[in-house]
């Protein structure tokens, strides 16, 4: 297995199936990859979409959380869980482009030196079109990074005490730790922007976090 995919779900149902639908029309080999959706108590019926997924596709697993544990927890669970020798990241309320598993892991596998590579990406609205287009090395978001795992593990994976901005501080740790990040200039990740987005319902958070990194 040499891709793990992990997707974190928390109340976005509405979302999930189309985001897990465009994983698994991925270009690469059903048995290269495989999608860990990580379900953390979610009460509107997530789990049983995901489970939907798991029951027919044997690359997909489902873990569901006893009690809430956040993002950052969530996605150490699914670490825990990964066998691939890459992961990335898929937000569930996102989707991306078939071409971008295969394309970010052939990087890898031809650049040794690098321990990561990110993507370009569209925001898109509720209906999926595209509202504008950004680049992961100047806007960077946490999603559409494929990193290799075990430099991850072994600065500890996501810190849990930031419940928002993980994937920035992961990143920050990341690169400290004499890791470098190389970049593709194609856009297969869509960003999906809607009301429930926490980037907009929890403003003053995120605020406080982009201010914990800067000062860290």
């Amino acid at each position: 297995m040499r891709i793990s995919v992990i997707v974190c779900v928390y109340n976005q149902a509405i979302w999930l199936p189309r985001c897990i639908r465009s994983i698994l029309a991925s270009t690469a080999m059903n048995s290269s990859y495989e999608v860990i959706i990580v379900d953390d108590c979610s009460s509107d019926g997530s789990y049983k979409e995901a489970v939907k997924f798991s029951d027919l596709f044997e690359n997909v697993r489902v873990v569901k959380n006893d009690v809430n544990k956040g993002l950052p927890g969530s996605i150490n669970i699914a670490l825990m869980h990964a066998v691939g020798q890459y992961f990335i990241r898929v937000d569930s309320d996102d989707f991306v482009d078939a071409r971008m598993l295969s394309y970010l892991s052939t990087y890898l596998d031809c650049n040794p030196h690098f321990q990561g590579v990110c993507c370009d990406y569209f925001k898109v609205n509720e209906a999926e079109e595209k509202v504008s287009r950004h680049s992961a090395q100047e806007e960077q978001i946490a999603c559409g990074v494929m990193y290799r795992s075990e430099p991850v593990r072994q600065i500890g994976g996501y810190d849990s005490n930031f419940s928002m901005r993980e994937g920035h501080d992961l990143r920050k740790r990341f690169l400290a730790n004499g890791n470098q990040i190389g970049y593709l200039e194609f856009p297969f990740y869509y960003y999906r922007q809607h009301e429930h987005n926490r980037t907009i319902t929890q403003k003053n958070e995120l605020d406080m976090f982009d201010r914990k990194l800067k000062h860290d």
